[in-house]
Parts: C-alpha cells; structure tokens; sequence
C-alpha cells in the first residue's frame, strides 16, 4: 500500500465525517491498525474538526448547511433511482443506482464508437450519459466544472499528464484550466456520467 496516496485520498477525512459505508469504515480501521501513521493522521483530522467546530464562527458554521443538505438530497435521490429524475452528481454518488436510473436509457445494439444522451440540461448544469469503446479527445475547460462517474467498464483519465485509472464506481473531478483525455481500456466499453457545471467568469 502507498501511504502517502492513501493518505491524501481523501478517506480518512470522508471517514471522520461519516460519509463512508459500513464496509468502507471497517476497512479504515484495519489499515490504522496495520500502520500507526495512518492511525496518527485520522487522530490528526479529528483534532482538527473538533477545533474547527468550537473555534469557528457561527456565520461560518451556517455557510456549510447548504452543501451538506444539497449533497444529503442527492443521495435520497439517488436510492430513490427514479429514470429521469437525476442528481448533481459528486464523489458520494452510487453508480448502481446510476445504473438503474440510466437502464431505460441505454441502447440496447451499441457496439462501437460512442454514444451520448444529454439527459439533463440548463444554464447551470449539463448532464449526458455517455457509452464508448474510444475515450475521449484531449480537451480543456476554463468556464465549467467537469467530473463523471464510471458507471461500467474500464479505463485511463490524463488528468495535466497524471495517469489515473477507473473503473466502475469511479469518480472523477477535473479541475480548471487542465487539459485531460480518456482511454478506454482494451475489450472495454465504458458507460460513464459526464457532468458540467458552468462556473461565472
């Protein structure tokens, strides 16, 4: 294991929020266990929210309600898996449920090249469900925050030259001013969420 990548993934903040699953908190804990840098970091992070919560103001305090309740409400969303009523996607998400909302969707002889279905749209937020053997082409956003989720398949994100891979249940944000491309994977035909979000400039 790569302690340091494990360590700035994200997960232990993730674990000390609650955000995680039943499974994903058990497997925190076995690799604290296993490796007392871990352990000192999570103890660290938890420090660290407590004085943010005693310390902080309570303007502040209130400024953070929103994100929560929007990112609560997309999850209900979710499990609720209604086909045509789709969430802000974010790295909460579940690609099962995902699954489910997109089945109807999804043509049934897709088998080659690629496929895109916009399936929600307005002046803050573009969703499309995308199928493809290809990837896709180098590109660079400076107005739009762009991420997706791999719903199926395999395959290769160059995030500014960092190779990142993903499979099904992947999340990815892309940030600003990045150039970044998609492989798909060898025998693979990936089904993903891409999801931009126009950002003011």
């Amino acid at each position: 294991m790569n302690i340091p990548e494990y360590i700035s993934s994200g997960v232990l903040e993730d674990y000390c929020l609650g955000a995680l699953s039943d499974t994903q908190m058990a497997e925190v804990e076995a690799v604290c266990a296993k490796h007392p840098e871990v352990k000192e970091e999570l103890v660290s992070i938890q420090k660290a929210l407590e004085g943010y919560v005693t310390e902080q103001p309570v303007w502040r305090k209130a400024a953070l309600k929103n994100p929560i309740w929007e990112t609560l409400s997309n999850i209900n969303l979710e499990e609720e898996a209604v086909p045509g009523k789709f969430p802000i996607i974010n790295k909460y998400s579940d690609h099962n449920n995902w699954l489910k909302m997109v089945a109807p969707l999804k043509p049934k002889d897709f088998k080659e090249g690629t496929y895109i279905d916009v399936i929600q749209h307005n002046e803050q937020v573009t969703q499309m469900l995308v199928m493809s053997y290809l990837g896709q082409d180098e590109e660079e956003h400076d107005d739009l925050k762009e991420c997706f989720m791999i719903l199926e398949g395999e395959c290769e994100c160059n995030i500014g030259g960092k190779i990142i891979p993903l499979k099904a249940g992947g999340f990815i944000d892309i940030p600003l001013h990045t150039s970044h491309s998609v492989r798909v994977m060898p025998g693979s035909c990936v089904t993903a969420i891409m999801q931009r979000i126009a950002i003011a400039v």
